[in-house]
């Protein structure tokens, strides 16, 4: 049989990677008698992606004792291990070695600082590198739009949005999902509103599940149960149970039993092993004094086998809750 080259041994490599194949990848990398920069890179890239981010910045160390010279695929990977985990200190040593080696930014390099840095909470530092670029693409601007909604800035959030599309860089699904859930836990009906509205009036995009899902929570967080029922009902797809589950826990915390009627059938049906779907119903059921039916719903509980969550309770008729674990 003849040896395997290198070629066949990345090749190798490559097919466990994709398939997200990490011990596989691990074995056949660990076999390999000889290894090139591809190597190194579709490993960095294999653990990177499988969220393995300590292995990826500790197997860059063993690569610094070799004589390969990292890459920007390299970098890119490792940048985003760190933003993955949060790692910010390491996202700043591995700044520092492209700054020392003499690494150039370009825009995919740049984009992967902004996501690095956004990611682990240095937004400052973040939109710093953001303006320095001068060909700002997609994948950038849904880099800076993303640390902003996911810090809570939403305010920026939508203010890149509007930079973005006047620069005329077209937004995609992603922007959209990102700009959403800024709108949703800053509690910006208007904006949420108009975000989904222009999604297809303006963008061509027809909204997904995940955006959908965003606004429905934005609404049941607002208390406008009715206008998010309505939202569930007409969206061209079946409701999501996150979506569900956040507009039940609305109708908790605003006591509102009515929808919670359909939209706890709703979830049932989606999630009839879910234990806290039944205890939350029987809940809004039994603070509207509406015994006979939270009593229905403990029964299909049992009824269906599901067991209760330690930990959780039920509200009895004399207001006292009672705990599921027993």
């Amino acid at each position: 049989m003849p040896q395997r080259n290198v070629v066949s041994w990345n090749s190798m490599l490559a097919a466990h990677a994709k398939c997200g194949d990490v011990e596989g990848a691990r074995r056949v990398f660990a076999e390999m008698p000889k290894r090139d920069i591809i190597s190194w890179n579709t490993m960095l890239a294999c653990l990177a992606q499988s969220g393995c981010s300590e292995e990826a910045l500790a197997l860059f160390d063993g690569m610094r004792r070799t004589d390969e010279k990292p890459t920007d695929a390299t970098m890119v990977s490792l940048l985003s291990a760190c933003a993955h985990s949060g790692a910010l200190d390491q996202g700043e040593q591995l700044h520092a070695y492209m700054e020392e080696h003499k690494i150039k930014l370009n825009t995919i390099l740049s984009t992967a600082l902004v996501d690095m840095y956004a990611k682990c909470g240095s937004i400052s530092r973040a939109a710093e590198i953001f303006y320095a670029i001068e060909q700002k693409d997609l994948l950038a601007w849904n880099a800076i739009i993303g640390g902003m909604a996911i810090h809570g800035r939403a305010d920026e959030a939508l203010q890149l949005f509007d930079e973005m599309t006047k620069s005329g860089v077209r937004p995609d699904d992603i922007t959209f999902v990102m700009v959403l859930t800024a709108c949703s836990h800053a509690g910006m009906v208007k904006a949420g509103r108009r975000m989904l509205n222009c999604m297809k009036d303006s963008h061509g995009i027809d909204p997904k599940l995940e955006h959908y899902g965003c606004v429905i929570d934005l609404l049941a967080r607002a208390g406008l149960f009715e206008e998010a029922a309505e939202l569930t009902r007409a969206m061209p797809m079946e409701p999501s149970a996150p979506a569900l589950g956040a507009l039940l826990g609305g109708c908790r915390i605003h006591r509102n039993s009515e929808v919670a009627d359909g939209v706890g059938g709703h979830l049932l049906h989606l999630q009839p092993g879910h234990s806290g779907r039944y205890v939350l119903l029987s809940n809004i059921y039994a603070t509207a004094g509406r015994w006979d039916d939270a009593k229905e719903v403990r029964g299909r509980m049992l009824m269906n086998g599901v067991a209760k969550t330690p930990g959780m309770s039920m509200i009895e008729p004399n207001g006292t809750p009672s705990s599921a674990s027993s």
